[in-house]
């Protein structure tokens, strides 16, 4: 394996670093609603720079937005917004918000 694409593997897995401070930070700010939109947005649109590949360190830097975006969201949606309800209807709900997507 080339240290070179050992670099690149790691700096697109450290956003999924970053992103739990940016998810944090977001939601506190403006809302779980509005950061879960800016994410889902800037996911989607991060992956049209994919369709054709300009440069490989676009292409790298266009991988880590994306696990930067996707990863924000999941910890948005799996372990900050289940906090605003009570225990009982989170044992009953996040079972079910796992299952979903992978139907």
């Amino acid at each position: 394996v080339d240290q070179k694409s050992l670099l690149q593997l790691a700096l697109i897995t450290l956003g999924a670093v970053f992103s739990t401070v940016a998810a944090y930070f977001s939601a506190v700010t403006v809302g779980r609603v509005t950061s879960l939109r800016l994410y889902s947005t800037g996911g989607f649109i991060s992956t049209l720079f994919l369709y054709r590949c300009i440069s490989k360190p676009l292409t790298v830097a266009v991988f880590f937005a994306i696990k930067l975006l996707q990863t924000s969201h999941n910890v948005t949606t799996l372990i900050i917004v289940p906090e605003c309800y009570p225990t009982s209807f989170r044992n009953a709900a996040i079972p079910y918000s796992a299952l979903i997507p992978l139907l």
